[in-house]
């Protein structure tokens, strides 16, 4: 399935011009014309191929969110219990 009218590509542009800093994982089916190489240099954070293994997801998420919580200087298990 794709997004009709942009690609993930696209989107992240999109995204990054808006904000810089956002943590973006792209999951893809696209790897030949758009490599992990370009999504890097993009300022993408995750690349991930599909058919994404749901464990594969959830780690790359709590990577991005630990990264996160280290980047403001928060402790991201304090917030989760809120």
């Amino acid at each position: 399935m794709s997004m009709p009218n942009m690609d993930g590509r696209v989107l992240s542009e999109k995204i990054l011009s808006l904000r810089k800093n956002i943590p973006i994982i792209l999951c893809t089916g696209f790897h030949e014309t758009f490599t992990e190489k370009d999504a890097a240099k993009m300022g993408i954070r995750r690349y991930l191929h599909k058919p994404v293994p749901i464990q594969t997801l959830t780690l790359a998420i709590r990577k991005e969110l630990s990264r996160l919580g280290k980047d403001h200087g928060t402790n991201s298990k304090k917030h989760i219990n809120r």
